[in-house]
């Protein structure tokens, strides 16, 4: 996809899509979020999320890696992506 159409579509998100979820938007920055889904996938750009489930803004809280990759438990203090992922959506 060519640069050009892509700030085209991100500007017309802008001015026609973003309008309509102004509000709810809006209330995502007050209140913060609090999605109600964890929703693990691969990072394939032919996996959309919002499309496949249509959830909405603020509905998701999304983990995406290469196969949909979850490591398994490591008690170490190294960096986990996907394990510190997980622990904010269970918690929050």
């Amino acid at each position: 996809m060519p640069d050009d159409d892509l700030l085209q579509r991100l500007r017309c998100f802008h001015s026609d899509a973003f309008p309509l979820y102004r509000e709810q938007f809006q209330s995502l920055v007050d209140e913060g979020q609090h999605p109600t889904t964890l929703f693990i996938g691969c990072s394939d750009s032919r996996l959309v999320p919002y499309l496949l489930t249509g959830a909405g803004p603020g509905e998701l809280f999304l983990v995406r890696n290469v196969g949909a990759f979850v490591p398994p438990y490591d008690g170490s203090q190294g960096h986990h992506g996907t394990a510190a992922a997980i622990e904010f959506a269970v918690l929050s």
